[in-house]
């Protein structure tokens, strides 16, 4: 006799266990709520950070976001590097909002399991302090590229120093 398990139990989760691997729940906030209608369960993700790129005479530097003084002569890119693709999806977990006035945009909807290898797990917790971690699905046909700026998407601001407005 065969018994159906749910997608959360002990049993499941330990089917999807890799021998140096982990499940990692990451967190769904309300701009990204779409990934908790768009995708499902055993579909795959690929990760991307956000971070600021920062010129100044013969250097690039990574900023955080965090401090937005640059200097007169510098030019920032807003620029999206891939970091991991067809990461499997485990479970997708939407939390509900039954018995809440409100939802805040820091209180997360949901959480989507990743199955991650505990080397991208360890380079994930690295480089989320530089910027901001994405989730985005993926499509084979048109997949998006490792590195997209904002010079690509938007060229005509590509010599322009600093907008005003």
């Amino acid at each position: 006799m065969a018994v159906l398990e749910q997608p959360v139990s002990r049993i499941v989760t330990g089917h999807h266990q890799l021998p140096s691997g982990v499940i990692y729940h990451f967190p769904i906030s309300k701009k990204d709520e779409y990934l908790l209608t768009s995708v499902s369960n055993g579909d795959t993700l690929s990760l991307y950070i956000r971070l600021t790129e920062v010129r100044s005479a013969n250097q690039i530097t990574l900023n955080s976001g965090e401090s937005e003084s640059y200097g007169v002569n510098e030019n920032k890119d807003h620029v999206l590097y891939r970091l991991y693709e067809n990461i499997p999806i485990i479970n997708i977990e939407r939390r509900s909002s039954e018995g809440k006035a409100k939802i805040t945009n820091d209180e997360p909807l949901g959480t989507v399991a990743l199955k991650l290898t505990t080397a991208q797990l360890a380079e994930i917790k690295v480089l989320e302090s530089m910027g901001e971690i994405l989730l985005l699905p993926n499509d084979e046909k048109q997949l998006v590229s490792s590195r997209v700026s904002i010079k690509k998407v938007l060229p005509q601001f590509s010599n322009v120093k600093e907008l005003r407005g």
